[in-house]
């Protein structure tokens, strides 16, 4: 789905997703959401973006919506010159809840030849105004190869709120 505004997706799942992007918002589920619920779903597989401002392993953006009871397995890298918000289950999160939801046996990396950062977190990348509770992380990986400075955490790259 590219763009989602309002209204649910339940209980689906994406196996072994192959994701490849040139840019914008990527997720294997929704690239951008706004308001709106995302319950019980999960995605596995690889995710690839070229120059990709925001993406997830579900959502790339999530705005003014709640997810709840989802899993992302599988690997996230972005590549190029724009900065990345890069997160196991949404790249960047914004006045939003997200519950019950983990992230396993995953890598999340980044390799940036700009002066623009980013941030890489294992359930969000970049996070303000949004409630994160009970959600955890196993077996994952963030590595982040960028000329300049970034945001790195096990559960969030950078939290604002």
């Amino acid at each position: 789905m590219g763009w989602f505004v309002g209204g649910f997706v339940k209980n689906l799942g994406i196996e072994d997703c192959a994701i490849s992007a040139k840019t914008g918002s990527n997720g294997a589920l929704v690239a951008e959401k706004n308001n709106g619920l995302i319950e019980n779903c999960y995605s596995t597989g690889d995710i690839y973006c070229q120059n990709g401002a925001d993406t997830g392993g579900l959502i790339g953006i999530n705005n003014k919506g709640n997810i709840k009871n989802c899993y992302f397995m599988g690997n996230i890298h972005t590549s190029g010159t724009v900065g990345n918000n890069l997160g196991g289950i949404v790249g960047k999160c914004l006045n939003s809840d997200i519950e019950n939801c983990y992230v396993k046996k995953s890598s999340i990396s980044r390799e940036n030849t700009s002066s623009v950062s980013g941030c890489l977190g294992g359930i969000v990348g970049y996070s303000s105004r949004c409630r994160i509770h009970d959600c955890y992380v196993e077996l994952v990986t963030i590595a982040n190869k960028s000329l300049y400075g970034s945001n790195n955490g096990g559960l969030v790259g950078s939290f604002n709120y």
